[in-house]
């Protein structure tokens, strides 16, 4: 027999049904454990809203969330708008050319800004748009190797292109693009920037010029020319030069440390240039020697300057060696020919002063001999005056005391010692002196023709007369063809002037000077004496402040002359 429903419970039920319905998730059924029946459904009601009201909680949370979401996306939305309207601006204003293009050959314009049409000469947008680009290409074939490169690595940077403007006019167009793709891989628009680059282009080709010439010449240069970094003073260049002089290669150079050129008799030199050049930056003239591939030694004089940077901090060397192997020989040369040279002169010296000695010893005794026959024969003269062989004696007594007195004034001019002067009245002694030439010239059969102004007065020593008598001695020996020798004396403002002119062969230009050097002769001919007399000559001259030489004579011939001051009183 079934029991009775429990009637209460179930309007409960009935009721909680009703709430949940209406929106009520918490609304829960009671269960008095009587009927099992009525319990089951209760509990299933309870279960079903508490489902519910868990449910409910995440929709809510889902429903927020959703509408944060949204609000993000307004918020994305607008700041995307506000970018997309400043990108736009910035494309519209910038100063360089901004494209969108297809890949496809002769190649359309999608897009493209202002900058774009002022570079290539645009008057409008729809102007250019319907332009192939191929058509703004110098060389087709330049474009498709550039689409050949954008396609294979899917962007190309700063690559330089020959273009052409509306007009025709060519430029050069620094060119960057990217290409942009399909989802299926394929590219669907390349987008691209473009600077005209002319200017910088000319300016580049002047500098690479430049630079052309400056590695010429830095390869050529005759000096060596490395360059040092100051901080590891490793060597980072070279030139040509130092390759040819040390034998390394250029790649064995570089990289090397620079005290690692030097010999290694030098290596503790080239040290401390090195760290001079550290510290100061600067070396100047240091002698040094550098060692060849082979290990032979070359003497080089090193110069450093430093290269900065802005803040001066030393970056590099420019380090030049000189080569002054040769220079250094030489010197040791010269210094081993000084000290050569020393020793002749001290035993020149020496020599000189011995000679003067006996010179001094001769002409002291000879002096006194020629001087005693001298006064004998004079005594004897005054007593038989008309005997010729006493005459004779006292002529020659009295010329060998002359030599004598000559040979010591000569020795005295030889050594640049001064020498007693005196007024002197050179027409008597020039008178005098020609009147000794009589024999000779009877004999060659020449005439000496005397055309001598009156008081030619001097300030002289009678050593003078050696000139003269030199000159007409010359003249007799070497232009006796002539026939006839003129001697003249004259006076020009402040100054006595004596030629003696020949009429034989004209001596060449080239040999008017060495004439007066020693052992310098005339003629080739079998030699008398040792070719001192004219160089005598010009000592003699030069001890009286005075001109000896020699000039052609007209028509031919020779005129050999003395200028000396004229005396003052």
């Amino acid at each position: 027999m079934n029991k009775p429903v429990n009637q209460k419970q179930l309007l409960d039920i009935i009721g909680v049904i009703q709430k949940i319905a209406s929106g009520s998730f918490s609304a829960r059924a009671p269960i008095n454990n009587v009927d099992d029946n009525l319990d089951a459904i209760a509990m299933g009601i309870n279960m079903l809203g508490e489902e519910i009201e868990m449910q409910q909680g995440e929709l809510k949370t889902q429903l927020n969330e959703i509408s944060e979401l949204a609000e993000g996306l307004r918020a994305a939305n607008n700041e995307i708008k506000e970018s997309e309207s400043k990108y736009r601006t910035l494309a519209e204003n910038i100063n360089v050319g901004i494209y969108r293009s297809d890949v496809q050959d002769p190649g359309t314009f999608i897009e493209v800004n202002p900058a774009f049409l002022k570079i290539f000469g645009f008057s409008n947008k729809t102007e250019c748009l319907k332009t192939k680009v191929i058509d703004l290409y110098i060389s087709s074939e330049e474009r498709k190797i550039f689409i050949s490169q954008l396609l294979k690595e899917g962007s190309v940077r700063n690559k330089i292109l020959r273009l052409k403007k509306k007009d025709g006019s060519e430029f050069f167009g620094s060119v960057s693009a990217v290409s942009v793709k399909h989802t299926n891989d394929t590219i669907e628009f390349v987008d691209g920037i473009i600077e005209d680059v002319s200017e910088r282009e000319a300016l580049l080709k002047v500098i690479y010029e430049s630079e052309e010439k400056y590695r010429d010449l830095f390869n050529n240069a005759p000096d060596m020319i490395v360059s040092v970094d100051a901080r590891t003073s490793k060597i980072r260049d070279c030139n040509q030069t130092i390759v040819d002089n040390l034998g390394f290669s250029k790649k064995e150079i570089i990289g090397r440390s620079i005290v690692d050129m030097y010999h290694a008799d030098s290596r503790e030199g080239g040290r401390r240039a090195f760290n001079k050049f550290a510290k100061t930056g600067e070396v100047r003239d240091a002698e040094l020697q550098l060692k060849r591939k082979d290990g032979s030694k070359i003497d080089v004089s090193l110069n450093i300057s430093a290269i900065r940077d802005e803040e001066g901090t030393i970056l590099y060397s420019k380090s030049v060696w000189r080569d002054i192997t040769k220079s250094k020989a030489l010197e040791e040369k010269l210094l081993r020919s000084e000290a050569n040279y020393r020793t002749l002169s001290e035993n020149l010296e020496e020599s000189n002063l011995l000679k003067e000695l006996l010179i001094d010893v001769i002409t002291h005794d000879l002096k006194n001999t020629a001087g005693t026959i001298h006064g004998l024969s004079g005594l004897l003269n005054s007593e038989k005056p008309d005997v010729e062989i006493v005459r004779s004696l006292r002529h020659s007594s009295g010329k060998m005391l002359d030599v004598l007195e000559n040979a010591t004034i000569l020795s005295k001019i030889n050594v640049g010692d001064a020498i007693k002067k005196c007024e002197m009245n050179l027409t008597e002694e020039l008178k005098d002196m020609s009147k000794e030439f009589k024999s000779q010239l009877k004999m060659v059969n020449m005439e000496l023709v005397l055309k001598i102004e009156p008081d030619l007065i001097v300030n002289a020593n009678t050593i003078i007369n050696e000139v003269f008598k030199n000159y007409i001695s010359n003249a007799i020996k070497y232009a006796r063809d002539g026939k006839k020798i003129i001697l003249e004396g004259k006076k020009e403002k402040d100054t006595i002037v004596i030629n003696i002119r020949d009429l034989g062969k004209t001596i060449p230009e080239e040999k008017r000077e060495l004439i007066f050097r020693r052992k310098v002769q005339l003629t080739k001919k079998k030699r008398r004496g040792q070719g001192l007399g004219l160089a005598i000559v010009k000592r003699i001259a030069e001890a009286h402040d005075a001109e000896a030489g020699v000039i052609p004579n007209t028509p031919t011939g020779n005129n050999f002359y003395l200028r000396i001051p004229a005396y003052k009183n």
